[in-house]
C-alpha cells in the first residue's frame, strides 16, 4: 500500500524539476527564454547595424562635395546677408545701440517700450490686412492666370508668359515709381480710366484708408512667380484624370474643384 503523502515527486531532490514536466511549465520555461533582454553583444550589434544606413558610400561623398560645391556661393550668401544679420539684430534688440559705440545690455526694456507704442499696433494691424487679405488674393489670381496659360491650342501662348512673368525681374524701386505714377489721383492711369467711366477714383497712396489696398494691387502685379510654379504643377496633371472626370460627366469647375486642385496641393 502506498503511503500516505507520496508521490512520483516524494524522491526527488528540492529545487530538481522532474523528467516528467508539465507542459504548461515548459511553455513558462520557453516564455522566459524568449521575454529575455537582449545582451551587450546584441545592443552593440543593433546600435552598428542603425549607423551602417547612415553612413555614406564613396560615391555618395564624392556627389555630397560636388553639391556643396555647387551651392557654396548660395551658402556664403546666405549665410552673410540673411543668418548673420537676422542673429545680429536679435542681440541687439536686447541691447540700447548707437552704430558708434558698443552696444549697452538693457534686457527687455525694448520690447516694453515696443509694446506701449500705439505706431506699434498700427504697424501690426497693417501688416496682418495685407496678410489676410492680400496673400490669399494674390494666391488665387495667380492660379487664375496660370490655369489661362496652361491652355493647349492658343497661338503665341509663350508671350503671353513672358509678359505676365516680366514684372518679376523689374526692380523693386522702378517698380514703385511705375505704380506711383499710374496711382496717381489727379492724372494716374487708373484714375484717369475710371473717370470715363463715371467713377470717381480714390486717393490710393495718397490716401491712408487706400495705401493697403494700392499695396496689394502691386503684389498681384508683381506674382508673376507664382504663376510659374503654378504653371508647372499644372503641366504635371495627367490627362487622363481629365478625361475620366469628363467620362463622368464632370464640368469644368467640378474638374478643378476635383482633379486641379487636389493634384498640385
Amino acid at each position: 500500500m502506498r503511503r500516505a503523502g507520496s508521490g512520483p515527486h516524494r524522491d526527488s531532490p528540492r529545487g530538481v524539476r522532474p523528467s516528467g514536466t508539465s507542459g504548461r511549465d515548459r511553455a513558462a520555461t520557453i516564455v522566459t527564454a524568449v521575454a529575455k533582454p537582449p545582451g551587450p553583444d546584441a545592443l552593440g550589434t543593433a546600435r552598428s547595424h542603425r549607423w551602417d544606413g547612415l553612413r555614406l558610400t564613396r560615391i555618395e561623398r564624392r556627389n555630397l562635395r560636388t553639391g556643396l560645391l555647387f551651392i557654396s556661393p548660395w551658402l556664403v550668401g546666405f549665410l552673410a546677408f540673411n543668418l548673420y544679420p537676422a542673429l545680429a539684430s536679435l542681440y541687439y534688440s536686447f541691447t540700447n545701440f548707437k552704430i558708434l559705440q558698443e552696444p549697452r545690455w538693457t534686457g527687455l526694456d525694448n520690447y516694453t517700450h515696443l509694446v506701449n507704442d500705439p505706431l506699434f499696433w498700427k504697424s501690426l494691424t497693417n501688416t496682418l490686412y495685407l496678410t489676410v487679405i492680400g496673400v490669399p488674393l494674390a494666391v488665387v489670381v495667380a492660379l487664375g492666370i496660370a490655369l489661362l496659360l496652361n491652355r493647349k491650342g492658343i497661338r503665341g501662348i509663350g508671350i503671353f508668359r513672358t509678359i505676365f512673368y516680366l514684372p518679376v525681374v523689374i526692380p523693386g524701386v522702378a517698380a514703385a515709381i511705375l505704380w506711383i505714377f499710374l496711382l496717381s489721383p489727379i492724372n494716374g492711369l487708373v484714375n484717369q480710366s475710371l473717370r470715363a467711366v463715371g467713377i470717381a477714383g480714390p486717393g490710393w497712396f495718397y490716401d491712408p484708408a487706400w495705401a493697403k489696398n494700392g499695396i496689394i494691387l502691386m503684389t498681384i502685379w508683381a506674382a508673376g512667380d507664382v504663376v510659374i510654379i503654378y504653371l508647372g504643377a499644372l503641366q504635371g496633371v495627367s490627362r487622363s484624370l481629365y478625361e475620366a472626370a469628363e467620362v463622368d460627366g464632370a464640368g469644368a469647375w467640378v474638374k478643378l474643384r476635383h482633379v486641379t486642385i487636389p493634384m498640385i496641393s
